[in-house]
């Protein structure tokens, strides 16, 4: 019996090193500007003046496997910020797009890279910017993600339980089931308002908060069979990784792959796909608007950040400044303030923030985007 006991445990830590971890954290994060800017992203910010979204991100996968395990996917202006705010992160542990390429191409460089390390590996990718209040929770799930997807060689989706109608994120339906692990059925575009109340209605449909799990091998199997072309770029990439050409070859290759997200390429195609449901809290910060639902607020619904502040028959009003904020007969309302920057805005319309960077795209105002 003690013999079947240490086999047990090598089996456990066998497996926990062949566990992995790929951050996203290359995105610009629009939506909070002007918080966020080219030279400081989302991901980099603190709500708090505590820790990071990504310093956050990183923390909590710490918790579900070596840190030694962790990667992060970036670009070459933002790798600097990575060392500063992760300093006990190795080089090799940060892999570098050349170009931006959206989520199937950044992926599939990092699995890439992964895959040459531990061919036995399984990967858990998770944006940079996302808060999850019930931590406990998250870890036990990823843990029995990890283990169906090893033992099943199965693609395994995180659903988030829904709490409202919400037009802003897309919608995974499952068939219904009592276990804990569901069968997805189809992966849903954003919705219209009416859709979106018969989503949360009828309780097969879950958020999808972009965050999965999968072996190396699997993933590169849905790769050639989706998208071969990509598939074969990467297949040339990973060939020179550790060699002379590897630099050369990223840079070369990288900038002619197409731009698509992991969920056009793969997961709306792929054969089956599992879900485990997530209630823990769940927020991905995707506007100002998200700050109404996770920041601390006062009996009329007002937060201000960073400064003093009075307000007077003002409800629901989010400041951030380092000025006194005077709000005054006023609802709804966002305010941030930057060096060179004041946004004001309803917060209904907190999404269309990113129409102001086009417009001063469009005016050659590169300085303040």
């Amino acid at each position: 019996m003690l013999g079947t006991g240490v086999k047990l445990i090598r089996k456990d830590i066998t497996e926990m090193h062949n566990n992995y971890a790929l951050i996203l954290a290359g995105g610009r994060g629009t939506r909070f500007w002007p918080k966020s800017k080219k030279g400081f992203p989302k991901q980099f910010l603190s709500l708090d003046n505590k820790e990071s979204f990504l310093q956050i991100t990183y923390n909590r996968i710490a918790k579900v496997l070596p840190e030694d395990n962790i990667y992060i996917v970036t670009t070459e202006s933002q790798v600097n910020l990575i060392k500063e705010q992760l300093p006990k992160i190795s080089s090799h542990q940060i892999i570098i797009e050349p170009i931006g390429r959206n989520t199937c191409p950044a992926i599939s460089l990092g699995m890439a890279y992964i895959q040459k390390k531990n061919s036995n590996s399984v990967v858990m990718v998770v944006p940079s910017d996302q808060l999850i209040k019930d931590e406990l929770t998250f870890v036990d799930k990823a843990r029995k993600a990890f283990e169906y997807a090893r033992l099943h060689m199965s693609i395994v989706v995180f659903g988030i339980k829904p709490t409202s109608p919400h037009t802003g994120y897309g919608y995974i339906k499952t068939r219904r089931s009592s276990l804990e692990i569901q069968e997805v059925i189809a992966f849903v575009e954003k919705p219209q308002k009416e859709t979106a109340q018969q989503y949360l209605s009828s309780g097969d449909y879950y958020w999808n908060g972009g965050m999965f799990v999968f072996s190396t091998a699997v993933f590169f199997a849905e790769l050639k069979n989706r998208i071969p072309l990509l598939f074969d770029q990467m297949c040339t990439i990973q060939n020179a990784i550790g060699t002379e050409r590897e630099i050369l070859s990223i840079n070369n290759i990288y900038p002619q792959t197409n731009s698509i997200s992991i969920d056009y390429g793969i997961m709306e195609h792929a054969d089956k796909i599992m879900l485990i449901a997530l209630d823990v809290g769940w927020n991905d910060v995707g506007s100002w608007s998200s700050l109404y639902e996770i920041m601390e607020i006062d009996e009329y619904g007002n937060n201000f950040q960073m400064a003093d502040s009075v307000a007077v028959d003002s409800t629901n009003v989010i400041g951030f400044s380092n000025k006194l904020i005077a709000a005054v007969g006023v609802k709804d309302v966002v305010l941030v303030e930057t060096d060179d920057v004041i946004l004001l805005c309803h917060k209904d319309s907190a999404q269309k923030v990113k129409e102001v960077l086009d417009a001063l795209t469009a005016k050659g105002r590169d300085d303040l985007i």
